[in-house]
């Protein structure tokens, strides 16, 4: 797969699977003839709003380590990733609780040799990092992650927008010079909802 390729895939994935969000609008009363001096409050919220939603963190080649995982795997395609993600995700979080495994990491994503072609199937793992002693559970089941290559970023801001930080590790391989692998990554730090700009991701593109 060419880098221009892969580039191609990881900007038009999330807007394959056909989120439709919406962003809010600021609503200003009309100003009065003598502003009042704003509340911190009011500061605080004019400092958000004058700011961009997203955020993406100077992209990095690392070496993360191995790690233990508890997850469920799925062949799904582009197009129909909207439909198994979010039942794959509840479910985990219900076996975990309900058979006693101690989650100890971010809820992640496992992307393997996904494609640009929205119908093409590819492999999606739904995981968990957890303790090492972990045992498998109803549908999920216990690996070890070998110690991971890749370009990495933490990416701020709302699901729609998470191909600015694919664009930037792409031109982060192409500047250290090496490869993209089939294996992408994404670890969910801090999660409110699909258009938040609060949302923290860590994102990494494997390499080779």
């Amino acid at each position: 797969m060419t880098t221009m390729t892969y580039r191609n895939h990881l900007q038009f994935r999330f807007v394959l699977l056909g989120f439709t969000l919406t962003t809010s609008l600021l609503m200003a009363a009309d100003k009065p003839a003598t502003a009042p001096v704003p509340a911190p409050a009011d500061k605080v919220a004019a400092a958000i709003a004058s700011q961009d939603v997203v955020q993406v963190a100077p992209p990095r080649v690392q070496r993360f380590p191995a790690m233990t995982v508890f997850y469920k795997s799925t062949r799904t395609t582009i197009s129909e990733m909207s439909k198994v993600a979010g039942p794959m995700m509840a479910s985990l979080m219900k076996t975990a609780r309900e058979s006693g495994v101690q989650i100890e990491g971010s809820i992640m994503f496992i992307y393997h040799g996904a494609s640009p072609d929205p119908t093409k199937p590819f492999d999606l793992d739904v995981a968990a990092v957890v303790i090492a002693d972990a045992k498998p559970a109803g549908d999920f089941k216990v690996k070890q992650l070998p110690a991971f290559n890749c370009v990495s970023t933490v990416y701020c801001g709302p699901v729609y927008r998470v191909g600015e930080a694919y664009g930037q590790l792409i031109a982060q391989c192409e500047a250290a010079g090496v490869q993209p692998a089939d294996e992408t990554r994404e670890m969910y730090l801090y999660w409110e909802a699909m258009d938040s700009p609060n949302n923290v991701t860590l994102v990494q593109v494997g390499i080779k």
